[in-house]
């Protein structure tokens, strides 16, 4: 009999042999999809609980124009009368300089939907400051007292975070998106977004992904209230159907079902009923409500009303109607939307009227009650985003197809730490960062590292802004590499496409003008760049001596760098220049001379470089360019990444998203380049799901045309939990092996092959899954 050592022993000896072959990328590919689409959120539990719904309605004057429907009436009133059940939890807050409650936020019942009908305070829109951070303060500061689970706020606005500095609004936005957003998450609380304008579309869809919640823009859309409507309601489990003819059959009276009629006044709005007689706000029975939704109207047909009918279906239209029609709301069994009777169907529907009265009772069945709690008073003490601490811890697992080069083994594990601290201050003029990280690896003791990424103090002042400490910068627009980007080290060990860095000690002044931005950098420290060591993967034929490196500078790593940049815009054309002076980020690697015991030297040349980075948008065109002149490490060279990325929106009809991403990569100096990418070509696809999960994948493709050399590379990300979160990388490397003793590789590096600069990635082929929990 075969025992399960054996059986153990053959089937690693047939997953070792399928993994060499190239095929298997594909089976795996299909495997993962389906692991990261069958997983269940362990939210989704909370969906059957008491829902609980907030309103965050901008009042910045701007909206007065762009909101010509009223959508921060027509939503809250709609949400509260129709989508939610006595008991759910349900609140709205305006902000502007400041964030208030205009309906005081608890459980749900019939007095509290009259008081929002009869609310219009947040009709008026004056305020001169966009002040979301205030208002994402009042919703946190509400969470203790509902025990729903998940809280679905919605954000109606008509732009990004606004106070009359721009340098104050991007130091808020990336404090909402970094310090705010993690904290919202893991208090369950997903953020959706609805902006009447996308000025604001980059900042928003990070807050909305960050948190589980999904983005929407009204901007060109000709309907916006039936959009809106049907945003708010798939995440409340109600339809929300148009009715061109503005004719709708009614087949349930399990609830109420809304009529909405955007833009038109109630007065002039009337309504066949079933029986054969018209009705008018000025007549209509109590079981039949016309309320004013702000410019539009708002009819109710109760459920006491549908049930006095005693029809299986009964029949209504209404006249007096704009485009696009009549947006019905409710039950997704209680309506058909667009719907009319036969003449048999009508004509039956008036005989069954003969038989009950025609006047409707004088009161409705279910009284309005009196509101029997107290608002929830909120202790803001109690809750605090002023001083936040928050993190990451990862769990990481690679797996590589084929031994290392010098016999690294195929598996490792690592764990990570990443803790951060913010503080803002209540003038919002000051911040302070502390991210600390740390990981400890199984095989490599150069990716056992700890880093300090930043300890940086920023100050806002009038129309100009200063950071002091240790931070990271990133510039660029282009997707497949970053060649402008020079402030920070990259810390190499900790993934091969070198878009992790080291925290960088540094001095900042930016100042607001009125053509843009202009930040001014002093750099008085190095940081040498980390590489894999002897035990580790994706490392260099001839070690790395990390301790030993080579500098042009007598000063060394206290060599002091300089560097500015300069960006604006002008319309939909963003642009940036920039300048640096120092030690280059991007050592050359030189022989120690010890034939020995051979080891490579980084070597730190002083540089100079000039950077361009423009954008342009049109449409769902994204065209990108990012171009570098820098001397110092030879002959002057020029280097280039151009190209585009086009967004399909709501692909297959659903809400997934789809980006095509193409670049040229161009360097001057051709194969004398220290770099793979020097003519060559990449080609990628970017999805979105906009689900809850945050699902997303990236899949990009590097291809020298010269040599056939290939890059593919893998990111997909979904989340599992609220605060947890998987995600799944692959790559390959399609080149040829460079092979040898340590003498043959020195005489190949010394003269390398410019058909072949992937050789030494050649057996890096690997996936990696990492499980990230946040706290």
């Amino acid at each position: 009999m075969t025992n399960i050592y054996e059986i153990n022993t053959l089937f690693g000896g047939l997953l070792s042999r399928i993994a060499r072959q190239r095929w298997f990328v594909a089976v795996l590919f299909s495997l993962c999809i389906g692991l990261f689409s069958g997983i269940s959120v362990a939210q989704g539990s909370a969906d059957s609980q008491s829902r609980d719904v907030r309103f965050l309605i901008d009042t910045s004057a701007s909206l007065q124009a762009t909101d010509a429907l009223a959508l921060r009436k027509i939503l809250p009133d709609v949400t509260a009368n129709f989508m939610l059940e006595n008991g759910d939890f349900f609140g709205v807050w305006t902000f502007g300089e400041g964030a208030d409650a205009t309906v005081s936020f608890g459980r749900i019942n019939e007095a509290k939907r009259q008081a929002v009908l009869a609310d219009n305070s947040y009709l008026g829109a004056d305020a001169r400051v966009r002040n979301l951070r205030a208002a994402l303060e009042a919703v946190a500061f509400s969470n203790k007292a509902s025990t729903s689970g998940v809280s679905d706020v919605f954000i109606l606005t008509e732009g990004p975070v606004f106070s009359r500095s721009s340098i104050k609004d991007a130091l808020i936005e990336d404090y909402i998106v970094k310090s705010m957003a993690p904290m919202l998450a893991d208090s369950r609380i997903r953020v959706n977004i609805i902006e009447i304008g996308n000025d604001g579309e980059l900042f928003y869809r990070q807050l909305a992904g960050r948190t589980g919640g999904q983005y929407l823009s009204l901007k060109g859309n000709p309907y916006p209230a039936l959009a809106a409507l049907q945003f708010v309601g798939s995440k409340l489990n109600t339809s929300v159907e148009v009715a061109s003819n503005a004719s709708v059959a009614i087949t349930g009276a399990e609830g109420n079902v809304a009529i909405v009629i955007p833009g038109a006044d109630r007065s002039k709005v009337r309504l066949d009923h079933p029986d054969g007689w018209l009705v008018s706000s000025a007549d209509a029975p109590e079981t039949i409500r016309f309320d004013s939704s702000g410019p539009s109207t708002l009819i109710t047909l109760t459920k006491e009303e549908l049930r006095r009918l005693d029809l299986p279906v009964s029949y209504w239209a209404v006249r007096g109607v704009p485009a696009p029609g009549a947006i019905i709301v409710g039950k997704p069994s209680d309506f058909l939307a667009g719907v009319v009777p036969t003449s048999a169907e009508l004509i039956a529907q008036r005989e069954k009227a003969k038989t009950r009265p025609v006047v409707v009772p004088a009161k409705v069945e279910e009284a309005v009650v009196a509101e029997t709690e107290e608002p929830i008073e909120i202790d803001e003490s109690e809750v605090s985003l002023v001083s936040l601490i928050k993190g990451e811890v990862g769990l990481e697992g690679r797996y590589f197809f084929q031994e290392g080069s010098a016999g690294q083994p195929k598996e490792n594990l690592s764990i990570w730490l990443q803790p951060e601290i913010d503080y803002l201050t209540e003038s919002g003029d000051d911040l302070f960062e502390i991210t600390l990280f740390g990981r400890i690896d199984q095989h490599d003791d150069q990716r056992t590292h700890a880093d300090i990424r930043e300890m940086l103090w920023t100050h806002v002042g009038s129309g100009w802004e200063s950071k002091v400490g240790i931070g990271k910068v990133f510039w660029g627009v282009t997707e497949s590499q970053h060649l402008v980007d020079i402030i920070n080290q990259t810390d190499l060990v900790e993934q091969p496409d070198g878009e992790e860095k080291l925290g960088q000690p540094m001095l900042k002044l930016g100042f607001e003008m009125d053509w843009g931005t202009w930040d001014l950098f002093v750099l008085p420290y190095f940081r040498e760049r980390t590489f894999p060591g002897e035990d580790g993967r994706f490392g260099y034929p001839l070690p790395v001596d990390i301790d030993n490196p080579v500098y042009e500078s007598s000063q060394e790593e206290w060599h002091t760098d300089f560097s500015t940049r300069f960006y604006g815009y002008a319309g939909d054309l963003e642009y940036a220049l920039s300048w640096f002076w120092g030690t280059t980020r991007q050592p050359l690697l030189i022989f120690n001379g010890d034939f020995a015991n051979p080891k490579s030297l980084p070597l730190y040349n002083i540089i100079d470089q000039t950077g361009l980075e423009l954008q342009y948008i049109y449409d769902a065109w994204l065209l990108k360019f990012e171009g570098i002149s820098r001397g110092g490490q030879g002959d002057r060279y020029a280097a280039v990444t151009t190209g585009f990325e086009y967004t399909q929106v709501g692909i297959f009809g659903g809400d997934s998203d789809l980006g095509w991403l193409m670049e040229y990569l161009w360097d001057e100096r051709g194969d004398d380049a220290p770099t793979i990418f020097d003519r060559d070509i990449f080609v990628g696809w970017r999805w979105t799901a906009n689900d809850t999960q945050s699902s997303s994948a990236l899949l990009g493709v590097v291809w020298d045309p010269e040599t056939d050399e290939t890059l593919v590379q893998l990111e997909a990300q979904r989340r599992l939990a609220p605060n947890v979160t998987l995600d799944f990388n692959m790559g390959f490397y399609m080149a040829d092996e460079i092979k040898g003793d340590p003498q043959q590789i020195l005489q190949t590096l010394a003269s390398p092959d410019p058909n072949n600069k992937m050789g030494l990635l050649d057996k890096e082929d690997y996936m990696q899954l990492v499980l990230n929990w946040y706290f």
